[in-house]
């Protein structure tokens, strides 16, 4: 399973994005899709920059008795 981009790294992007970079280049920069650029502008446009906790998405561990 993947993990969840820290949210250290969504502030590098969307700063270099606002400071004038290219989501293209950005995307290369710090190795993440364009696609997930995409959708952390739009989060940042509504105000909603943080990354999902993992432990929500992880599946439930089964504990033997």
């Amino acid at each position: 399973m993947a993990k969840a981009y820290s949210e250290d790294l969504w502030k590098k992007v969307i700063s270099s994005i606002t400071s004038g970079d290219r989501k293209r280049e950005a995307a290369k920069v710090f190795n993440v899709g364009e696609t997930t650029i995409y959708r952390w502008i739009c989060l940042h446009k509504q105000g909603d920059i943080k990354p999902k906790n993992a432990l929500l998405i992880t599946p439930a561990i089964k504990q033997e008795t």
